[in-house]
């Protein structure tokens, strides 16, 4: 200890005041600790700095204060948000109890502070199951369905955020938020022409469910799910620096969704020939109806996610409305990122 000490003194401080702050405190430090006994933790602060833990808590305590100003709750929750970036913290909140305050304050009646405290979560849930679970738990999905109502667009985009860090590569949300509503909440939001990037979130979001929607793929055993009373995964993961893949197949459940909730026909609405549509958002509502053709096309009638002869003859007619472009107006496949090899992957699929 007394090493550490003199290690501090030499290369912690950045101006006299400092150091001779610190001297004195580790002077007061050592006169009151006898043999054996542990030097003062402000000392240890001082020298080491506090721990991502301990900036953690403290910035949830002023988070949560009602007596603190806007601002400096606000201040807190950024903090915090740039803290749990890292995957450790994250994981570290259930351990530190912090799970409790950050869902509290996605209810409160400030709309700054629900955006902040959305931003923190969505941050939190973003790259490893087990805070995407420990979340889960919490059931968050029908509040965040709630917010896609909401007049105020960024309530609505971090809700969007949540949403997708909650679904992504995990069936068990799927089931509960079809359980509770949210495919028409997403078929109203991509309609929402007032809100443009959550229309293009949405699109982008309903393309990546689709990618992990094959009836090949076959889900983990794993235990059960107190939010919904249904089998969650198992420990084997997807994310990045995680123990080893898993299957996230939601097995037809978003193909199935798509058709029974209109989402196909918002997707279809937005694609050529409709005019006066962002080309970012009707490339991405392109992509989601492409991927929906790769995982549908050749089901069963028995399967679920079936496509009906109704909906390939619509998607039919949507792709070769593309093939008339691109012979009148050659880079037309281009400008919506598509090749001439899936259209005509398209075709076959189709009929």
């Amino acid at each position: 200890m007394e090493q550490l000490l003199q290690w501090g003194l030499q290369h912690s401080v950045n101006n006299d005041g400092d150091a001779e702050d610190l001297k004195k405190m580790a002077e007061v430090a050592k006169s009151q600790s006898g043999p054996g006994q542990k030097y003062d933790p402000a000392v240890l602060d001082k020298i080491l700095g506090k721990s991502d833990a301990e900036m953690m808590k403290e910035a949830m305590i002023v988070a949560a204060n009602e007596e603190a100003t806007l601002e400096n709750r606000l201040v807190a929750l950024d903090n915090f948000e740039m803290l749990v970036e890292q995957v450790d913290n994250a994981k570290n909140m259930k351990n530190i109890g912090l799970w409790d305050p950050i869902y509290t304050l996605l209810k409160h009646n400030e709309d700054e502070i629900k955006v902040a405290a959305a931003a923190c979560t969505g941050t939190a849930i973003n790259n490893d199951y087990d805070t995407q679970d420990t979340f889960f738990e919490l059931d968050p999905l029908p509040l965040f369905i709630s917010y896609l109502h909401s007049a105020n667009k960024a309530l609505q985009n971090k809700a969007l955020l949540n949403i997708s860090g909650l679904l992504k590569h995990n069936p068990v949300a799927v089931h509960k938020f079809t359980s509770v509503g949210g495919w028409s909440a997403l078929a109203k939001a991509l309609q929402d022409s007032s809100n443009l990037n959550l229309q293009r979130k949405v699109a982008f979001l309903l393309n990546t469910l689709l990618l992990s929607d094959d009836i090949t793929m076959r889900p983990v055993p794993g235990p059960t799910s107190t939010a919904t009373g249904v089998a969650i995964r198992s420990d084997e993961t997807q994310f990045p620096g995680d123990r080893a893949p898993r299957s996230p197949s939601t097995e037809g459940m978003v193909s199935e969704a798509l058709y029974n909730h209109k989402l196909v026909d918002s997707i279809l609405s937005l694609v050529p020939p409709a005019q006066d549509v962002d080309q970012d958002l009707q490339e991405k509502a392109l992509r989601a109806l492409i991927t929906l053709t790769q995982q549908s096309w050749k089901r069963n009638v028995d399967e679920r996610g079936y496509m009906t002869s109704g909906v390939k003859s619509r998607l039919r007619d949507c792709f070769s409305e593309l093939e008339s472009l691109e012979q009148a107006h050659q880079g037309t496949y281009a400008q919506f990122g598509l090749t001439v090899a899936e259209i005509e992957s398209m075709r076959d699929m189709l009929g």
